[in-house]
């Protein structure tokens, strides 16, 4: 890695590692406690577990940048998803934010589209 603060070995100097020399980059690495309570609260947030995130937090210390309703809005959706009930997935999305699914067509339309396959799916058509 390049002492000068630059990202070029992130950039310009990238090439694709073996095992070998991954294992030996990671070996090398220096991680401190906060960088992995980061990585892992940032892991809870983008996933969704709101519970996690809370206890996490108070446990450890460490703050997150999402407010908690988007990450029970997360949760929320990702549950839904998991249970083939597009239309909560979209009620919950919608109360949390009007303007994500207009700003957002492809995912609407994905979701949708996922909602015939979950209506065909229970013979609902």
């Amino acid at each position: 890695m390049m002492d000068d603060g630059s990202n070029a070995h992130y950039t310009s100097r990238r090439k694709n590692l073996n095992l070998r020399e991954w294992n030996d980059h990671l070996n090398n690495e220096v991680l401190n406690r906060d960088q992995i309570n980061r990585v892992v609260m940032d892991y809870l947030v983008y996933e969704g577990y709101s519970e996690a995130v809370q206890i996490f937090s108070e446990e450890t210390g460490t703050t997150y940048k999402a407010s908690m309703d988007s990450v029970t809005c997360r949760d929320r959706v990702k549950r839904s998803l998991e249970n083939g009930d597009i239309a909560e997935a979209i009620d919950t999305l919608n109360k949390f934010d009007k303007n994500t699914l207009e700003t957002n067509p492809k995912i609407h339309f994905k979701l949708q589209q996922q909602m015939l396959v979950e209506l065909i799916r229970n013979n609902q058509t």
